[in-house]
């Protein structure tokens, strides 16, 4: 499937991404790396509120959108290594077992959750982080930490 076909698959694309910038460590630049962290949060939050209005289109996969954005969320979830240490923070947009939507993927205390630079490269390269493959099958240059 093209990358771009209509807005909804662009952001059912997007969401694949969410979470990525979440652990950077910038001791000169906090201010900078603050307003990072807020855009990419405002970018999730339209992100997860446009696929949960189209939650029950269905997509040319023959499943409808709320169906992939938990796969996707699972997914993650599997390949960062959380759901082997028992952890499942990464809820997708609906919750199957209250009924609710999820807008914001919080803990008890409200706090997002966080991936480590190890967790997001287990994630873009679908499932090692120090073997390259998935979206960046070149590996990705210079030392990441």
């Amino acid at each position: 499937m093209p990358v771009y076909v209509n807005h909804l698959m662009l952001s059912l694309q997007s969401y694949c991404c969410q979470g990525s910038l979440s652990d950077i460590l910038c001791d000169g630049f906090v201010c900078d790396c603050a307003g990072i962290m807020a855009v990419e949060a405002y970018h999730a939050g339209y992100i997860r509120t446009a696929l949960i209005q189209n939650g029950d289109v269905v997509t040319p996969y023959g499943v409808n959108v709320t169906t992939i954005v938990n796969a996707i969320a699972m997914a993650r979830e599997t390949l960062d290594g959380s759901v082997a240490a028992g952890m499942t923070d990464d809820e997708g947009i609906y919750n199957a077992t209250t009924g609710d939507y999820i807008l914001t993927p919080v803990d008890s205390n409200a706090v997002a959750f966080s991936r480590t630079p190890t967790q997001v490269l287990d994630i873009v390269y679908l499932g090692s982080s120090t073997t390259p493959g998935g979206f960046f099958p070149n590996g990705l240059n210079g030392n990441i930490k």
